[in-house]
Formats: structure tokens, C-alpha cells, sequence
């Protein structure tokens, strides 16, 4: 991890609380970044949150057709 971001307690809680079935995929400059057993990517927020990184799209079809 960089040196410009520093966790807070409750992500560090929230990192060691997390089922096995998630796994950390990044933590460099930023939140930490983990992918759920759905292969979903969740930031860890800052009150030890997930956060959703992507949320569901629509089809360009579906909005323009």
C-alpha cells in the first residue's frame, strides 16, 4: 500500500471480517478493492462498507432501440 493512504479501523475490521469466498484484488492507492463470490468488485468505503464499483447496465439496444 502507498504511502498516500492509510486504512481506517473500520476497513481493516470490515477486510478481516469478510467471508472466504471474497477475495482482495487491490489495495494500492485507494480503498481496498475486493471481488465477491459472484465476481462482483466492492470498494471497501471508509466506514467499512462494501460499495458497489459497477452497477447494472443497460443494453445501448434496450435504451436506444
Amino acid at each position: 500500500m502507498s504511502d498516500g493512504y492509510t486504512l481506517t479501523k473500520q476497513q481493516i475490521a470490515c477486510l478481516e471480517e469478510l467471508a472466504d469466498d471474497y477475495e482482495l484484488v487491490s489495495a494500492d492507492d485507494g480503498p481496498p478493492v475486493v471481488r465477491g463470490p459472484r465476481e462482483e468488485l466492492s470498494r471497501v468505503g471508509a466506514s467499512g462498507r462494501l460499495v458497489a464499483l459497477v452497477e447494472g447496465v443497460r443494453s445501448y439496444l434496450d435504451v436506444n432501440g
